[in-house]
């Protein structure tokens, strides 16, 4: 009933969609008409002929009020063609007052010139209708990119709400149809469910990072650049500010790059469920069939996820939070490759406690399946949203404190199994005496370091320009120093903090660590018999990517970083272990890498 209460309210809410990009729909229309006319003018008066014309008055009207007042160049003249007098006022291809760019000022200067000194103007006439000239034919670039943006932007926002709407209504219209045919199992209502092959949401989140990059570039790039020329001839620095926002749409374009390359190169793997639903109290059962190119994956952490959306206040105060109610994760050898295609099994059993897919009193429930490896290039990052209910299969019996007891028994299994991390994660290495080492970079990745540092170098740039206007005496300035220092000087330590190196020698009786940092280095030694315990924490994440440090507790209280940026919790949990291995005794875990407790659900057994 609860789904079904969903799907009515979304029919709702389609043709609400629908009705709002009507008007959308119809203003980004009528700019683009604009467009097409202004181009058809244009087109058309390169073919006119050129005439003498005499200037009987010119003016320079301004519209509007102080904040956004707008110009317009009004003049008429006389002019003969064929040997026939005639009366034209119009002046350039668009009669409508503006402020974009300094046309009408330009235009209006050099027209007075002429009316000044009595000497006659080149205008340009229509030899099919003599009646029609104009005294300029320039092409306004400025104004025709103004109405195509607004005809891309409106256009693409109302047929995009009315395609959304039509397409939303169709899919309620179907849904209601498989509740009717399938009441009480509402896993088969969904025909995204129902046949049991469940396709990743990797094409519909680059879809959307593209319209968001398409209309955040479409404004941050074409206003500033209009309105910045003027602005700097009036003294309007401040107008400088605004090309921020074009270094924000950069970063947005590499992360609609990143997932579409991504939707490439895995875009066509399934969940192949072997029964519908998954069933709390009981197991999720199916295979993950990943397809692209397969050749260099290695282990795949496979993560089944149950996560609440509850949204609290109202108007301005509205937000929403998600959290992760349960998860469990394991990693998966990928077998050899076959065709550009493997097939990992995978099996979860799910706590009888756990709710249900759907509404509840404490927010929205959903499940999903986790894929994620490391590999060359884009990494594998694949997101199935799956059908978990009680059916008349669960069992009560399955607790949660089983459920956990059990995968924290999986997670040591699976980390014994392989005596080194993972190797294009940390670079392990034996040295003379025969000493393990463990080395790798502080930079998390190249994406990130590339997102960070535009967006660095634009707060330091505004920085800057507000420093030089609080030298000059303008005293607001110091307000844009301090907003735009405290974040720029955010941005540059952590920039800095991915400089650099961490090396670490374990030998039979101290832990010798380094920080390198360009040409200087940091070391220290700790003796193992001082160590208590040694524990993973996360550092940084970027969506399901998370980079964690590995920490040794010392006896005295002082906590030591061992290796910092280590991508994904089951490198760093190996780590941990082969510490532990080496310390005069096996002693408890903590932080990340400890055991929970029984009331306290599993979150992550294993989180990549």
């Amino acid at each position: 009933m609860q789904i079904a209460n969903k799907s009515t309210r979304s029919g709702g809410s389609a043709a609400v969609f629908a009705l709002i990009g009507l008007p959308f729909l119809g203003f980004g229309c009528f700019m683009g008409h604009k467009s097409v006319l202004l181009l058809l003018d244009w087109h058309a008066a390169k073919a006119w002929v050129q005439a003498d014309a005499g200037i009987t008055s010119i003016e320079l009207e301004e519209r509007g009020g102080d904040d956004s007042s707008s110009c317009l160049v009004v003049a008429t003249y006389t002019y003969t063609y064929e040997g026939t007098p005639y009366h034209g006022d119009r002046v350039g291809l668009i009669a409508d007052a503006d402020n974009i760019g300094s046309w009408q000022e330009d235009t209006f200067a050099r027209l007075n010139k002429y009316y000044e000194r009595g000497e006659p103007v080149p205008c340009y006439v229509d030899p099919s209708n003599p009646r029609q000239a104009l005294l300029d034919r320039e092409l306004r670039l400025g104004m025709l990119g103004i109405h195509l943006l607004f005809f891309l932007m409106f256009g693409g926002v109302g047929g995009g709400l009315i395609v959304g709407g039509l397409v939303s209504g169709r899919r309620t219209r179907a849904k209601r149809a498989l509740e009717q045919q399938h009441p009480g199992a509402p896993w088969l209502a969904n025909p995204a469910w129902a046949s049991g092959t469940i396709r990743a949401g990797t094409g519909s989140i680059a879809i959307w990072l593209w319209i968001i990059a398409f209309f955040w570039n479409g404004v941050s790039w074409v206003v500033p650049f209009i309105l910045i020329p003027k602005a700097i001839d009036e003294g309007a620095y401040w107008f400088l500010v605004f090309l921020l926002f074009p270094v924000i749409g950069i970063a947005i374009i590499y992360a609609a790059v990143r997932d579409t390359l991504g939707h490439f190169k895995f875009g066509r793997s399934v969940l192949e469920m072997k029964s519908i639903p998954g069933v709390i109290g009981g197991n999720l059962r199916g295979n993950l069939v990943i397809v692209g190119k397969t050749s260099s994956i290695g282990a795949v952490s496979v993560t089944l996820q149950c996560k609440r959306s509850a949204t609290e206040g109202h108007g301005r105060h509205r937000t929403t939070n998600t959290e992760t109610v349960w998860s469990d994760s394991k990693s998966v050898d990928s077998p050899a490759m076959f065709g550009g295609r493997i097939t990992l099994p995978i099996d979860f059993e799910i706590p009888y406690s756990c709710p249900a897919f759907g509404e509840h009193a404490g927010g929205d429930i959903s499940w999903h399946v986790l894929a994620a490896a490391n590999i060359p290039g884009v990494d594998l990052e694949l997101d199935f949203e799956i059908p978990v209910f009680k059916t008349d299969a669960s069992d009560p019996a399955i607790d949660r404190a089983k459920v956990e007891k059990e995968g924290v028994e999986s997670a040591d299994r699976n980390l014994d199994r392989y005596e080194r991390p993972v190797a294009d994660t940390l670079e392990v290495e034996t040295d003379m005496a025969g000493n393990t080492c463990y080395r790798n970079s502080a930079l998390p990745s190249l994406g990130m370091l590339l997102f960070l540092l535009p967006l660095t170098l634009g707060f330091t740039g505004a920085v800057v320009f507000f420093g030089w206007a609080l030298i000059q005496g303008n005293w607001i300035a110091l307000a844009g120093v301090f907003a735009f220092g405290f974040f720029d000087l955010i941005f540059w330590v952590v920039i800095l903090s991915f400089v650099g190196s961490y090396y670490a020698r374990v030998t039979p009786d101290a832990l010798v660590l380094e920080r390198r940092f360009l040409v200087f280095k940091k070391t220290r030694t700790v003796s193992l018999a001082e160590i208590s315990t040694v524990s993973n924490k996360k550092s940084v994440s970027s969506g399901e990517r998370k980079w964690f440090a590995v920490r040794v507790h010392r006896a005295s209280g002082r906590t030591v970083t061992v290796l910092g940026m280590i991508r994904g919790e089951v490198a760093a949990k190996r780590l941990v272990r082969q510490i532990e291995k080496r310390l005069p005794k096996r002693r408890q875990r903590s932080g990340n890498s400890a055991a929970p407790r029984p009331d306290t659900p599993l979150l992550h057994a294993i989180d990549q």
